[in-house]
């Protein structure tokens, strides 16, 4: 099974293997003359006449190993990061009761950096705002990192992934094999997008600033959040609504340029607030100092009333 639990705020993307979709996908990456034979599976297990424990087995001898990996590849492009979720989790648990010691890590990265770089966003907020006499306490303690670095890591595994306002599409395929644009099927883009990740990784970073990790901290590569995430808007890889959307934001607070990195509703607050300083600013007490009265308001009220609370 490539499913996950819901467990720890996993990904719960559906799990089934035996869908239409998947069927449809597995087509493209084998021989014209095996259709037939995955027709007759798919009906077969429809009817429950082939158990269902016995599918992946089937389909396996059907089409070999790396036909089933391309075909899941193209419906779930981010099955790594859900092979990752599951991997953090079962470790989280066996450090938090024993099983594993504390400063063990996780390619490299500690356990809430791991949970970072995942989106597992019930654990970043577990062990983000510790209490010292429980375990997850316990166990920043005897992992012996320095916990601001350890945040600032941690918020630096989220910066790398699109916002939830990127044009990533969910791609679905239509009873034609064909994408709702009309074009083929394309295994590069996938059936889902990867827009889930996003957003825990927004949510993460959200946890990790309120709890006072530093954008200004240098990790050890030599770049901070901030920088990095300065890097990625050179690169024009920021898009609003992300992590690093939001690092940038918190390092210059709202002005002209960071209006564009903000969400599309807090946009529309920012314009609100906007014309009403405008509308002020020609009210016939203030006609004289119009112009002074709208430059306190782009430098002083906008930056304080929008915020990314």
């Amino acid at each position: 099974s490539y499913g996950m639990t819901t467990r720890h705020g996993m990904d719960s993307r559906p799990s089934k293997l035996l869908t239409a979709d998947f069927f449809v996908a597995l087509k493209h990456f084998v021989p014209v003359r095996t259709h037939a034979h995955l027709d007759n599976i798919l009906e077969m297990s429809k009817s429950n006449e082939l158990p269902r424990h016995k599918l992946p087995l089937e389909l396996r001898l059907a089409v070999g190993p790396e036909a089933l990996r391309l075909a899941l590849l193209s419906l779930f492009p981010d099955i790594d990061v859900m092979q990752g979720q599951r991997e953090v989790t079962r470790m989280f648990d066996e450090v938090l009761t024993g099983k594993r010691a504390a400063t063990e890590r996780y390619q490299g990265l500690s356990l809430i950096a791991a949970c970072a770089k995942y989106g597992l966003v019930d654990l970043v907020s577990i062990l983000a705002a510790v209490d010292p006499r429980s375990l997850a306490g316990r166990y920043r303690t005897l992992s012996g990192v320095n916990i601001d670095q350890d945040n600032s890591t941690a918020l630096l595994q989220t910066l790398d992934h699109a916002a939830p306002e990127s044009d990533t599409a969910t791609w679905h395929v239509d009873a034609n094999h064909r994408t709702p644009q009309g074009q083929d099927f394309c295994a590069e883009k996938g059936l889902y997008g990867r827009t889930d990740i996003a957003t825990r990784h927004l949510a993460c970073a959200k946890i990790l600033l309120q709890v006072g990790a530093s954008i200004h901290t240098q990790i050890d590569d030599g770049a901070s959040p901030l920088e990095h995430a300065e890097q990625l808007l050179r690169e024009n890889r920021v898009v609003p609504g992300s992590a690093a959307a939001l690092v940038l934001v918190t390092a210059q607070r709202w002005n002209t340029t960071t209006h564009c990195l903000l969400p599309v509703t807090l946009r529309m607050h920012a314009v609100v607030l906007l014309k009403l300083g405008y509308l002020l600013s020609r009210q016939p007490v203030w006609r004289r100092d119009a112009q002074a009265i709208v430059d306190v308001w782009l430098g002083y009220v906008m930056p304080h009333a929008v915020h990314w609370s």
